[in-house]
């Protein structure tokens, strides 16, 4: 764990290259650099706003090599982040990701829960007539996401049950609470036997461990046996389409989505034996493959070489059947092609 914080913390020093620094500017605490800097986008995506969270956690948090703990200007730029976030808010409570005008399901409960979980970071100290201000905008992004509903991507639904509990935890707000137990049944009466969660009317594994990450986050804020075993059920189908390089195969899926969520996994691990041993089960994968990018180069070969040679899927990317899907079952092969093309 102490080695993955690190390298979260090293990767987290590139937000200050995104992140608005100008406090004079009107888009100081932007972190989408199209709309205040190369001037290509006439609207800031909103979902840019979520770096926020991570400059808040790394403010509070001492994690291996974090230097930024406790540092005030890392603090104000995510306040900054928040301002910003919620001076573009929609007055409705909204926010856009794709377009100027869209009100998106996805850009409202994302955003709503990562700023939400950030304020509470950050409260302490904060002046009250921004407190106020920050509290009236998760009021009003509680109010959409409880008036509107996204059944047929239902990863959404789920981030939306996840965002009104935050969004309950930073304001105190009874009424939010019971819109995301409303939200949160939704999701598990549309759980299929199987145990994955439908997307789009069909099975995908990289949405089902999306869907049950931000369900986590929901046990985690409000816990529930029901949504604990629920979130269990999901698991112990989805580890059987964990591939060895931690992705799951979008050939197969129907959105082709290919994530796996090891923060679901570590986070129920402490009450499901499923869940730790994915866990277990990931991290011992990431070790391989680092230890892959590490040695390769010792022995004159590149590390891409070998990792681009573990294929996997329903088919489509079997050498032996390049783009002719074997649909009566899943294949795995590893192989590794010689210089001069062959396999």
């Amino acid at each position: 764990a102490d080695r993955w914080a690190g390298e979260v913390v090293a990767a987290s020093r590139d937000l200050l290259r995104l992140v608005n620094r100008d406090r004079r500017s009107p888009a100081y605490g932007c972190f989408h650099p199209p709309f205040w800097l190369n001037k290509t986008s006439d609207y800031p995506n909103a979902r840019c706003q979520e770096a926020a969270y991570t400059l808040a956690l790394l403010h509070r948090n001492d994690y291996p090599g974090n230097s930024w703990r406790g540092v005030e200007e890392i603090r104000e730029l995510a306040l900054a982040g928040l301002r910003f976030w919620a001076r573009r808010q929609h007055p409705d409570g909204s926010s856009d990701e794709w377009y100027r005008g869209e009100r998106g399901f996805a850009a409202t409960a994302f955003t709503a829960y990562a700023l939400s979980r950030a304020f509470v970071l950050l409260a302490p100290g904060m002046a009250e007539p921004e407190r106020g201000e920050l509290v009236s905008s998760f009021r009003r992004a509680a109010s959409w996401l409880a008036r509107h509903q996204d059944l047929n991507k239902l990863n959404h639904e789920a981030v939306g049950a996840a965002a009104l509990c935050a969004l309950a935890a930073a304001t105190g707000d009874e009424p939010a609470r019971a819109a995301a137990r409303a939200k949160r049944d939704r999701v598990l009466a549309a759980q299929r036997g199987e145990g994955w969660f439908p997307e789009l009317g069909g099975c995908d594994t990289g949405y089902s461990f999306i869907t049950v990450e931000y369900l986590v986050r929901c046990w985690l804020l409000d816990p529930d046996e029901k949504l604990r075993l629920a979130c269990e059920r999901a698991l112990d189908f989805l580890r059987f389409f964990v591939h060895p390089d931690l992705m799951t195969g979008p050939e197969y899926n129907l959105c082709r989505n290919h994530y796996v969520s090891l923060l679901a996994a570590a986070a129920l691990g402490g009450v499901s034996p499923t869940a730790r041993g994915i866990f277990r089960e990931g991290a011992a994968r990431a070790s391989a493959l680092e230890q892959i990018t590490q040695e390769a180069p010792r022995y004159g070969i590149r590390p891409e070489a070998i990792l681009r040679r573990l294929v996997y899927g329903g088919g489509t990317r079997l050498i032996t059947s390049w783009g002719s899907p074997a649909l009566g079952g899943v294949y795995k092969l590893v192989a590794v092609q010689h210089p001069g093309g062959a396999w």
